[in-house]
């Protein structure tokens, strides 16, 4: 949740202050990226992040009380490819982008957390790979659902 604290306080900010360069720098690709945050309120953004706390709060309390390893991972190597996409929006625009603090930061926890669990031989790979590529596609339509819809319910500016 700190991860996304940082995105919640600072995507408006950060987006109106750098609109104009990203835009100007990537036409085709600031206008389908940050066009959203056009439309998106901070409570917008912040329902979104909320709807996402739930789903992996539930796989993660349910991967524990199951002992899922496999699940538990996948949903760590899913949040890796997020915060990867973080990684990759700082160095393509060499600045500070919203979550990049986080992003190094959390990304300390994932990889310790994934080499622990791997290390313990309690994963199968077959079953890790699976849960990780479901949890991901899953994520991102997750994230296209919630834009739709939280552009239909109107939080907007």
């Amino acid at each position: 949740m700190i991860h996304e604290f940082e995105e919640i306080i600072f995507m408006q900010w950060w987006v109106k202050k750098n609109k104009d360069q990203i835009l100007n720098k990537y036409p085709k690709l600031g206008k389908q990226v940050l066009g959203q945050f056009d439309v998106f309120s901070t409570e917008a953004f912040s329902l979104i992040v909320a709807e996402e706390f739930l789903i992996v709060s539930f796989i993660v309390v349910y991967s524990a009380f199951t002992n899922n390893y496999d699940l538990y991972i996948g949903l760590i190597l899913a949040f890796s490819i997020h915060l990867l996409t973080h990684l990759f929006q700082s160095i393509i625009l060499k600045s500070y982008t919203p979550a990049i603090i986080t992003t190094l930061l959390t990304s300390i926890f994932c990889a310790y957390t994934f080499v622990k669990i791997v290390n313990s031989e309690l994963l199968s790979f077959n079953r890790t790979l699976t849960f990780s590529v479901v949890l991901t596609v899953m994520v991102f339509l997750n994230l296209k659902i919630m834009h739709r819809l939280v552009k239909k319910i109107k939080i907007l500016y």
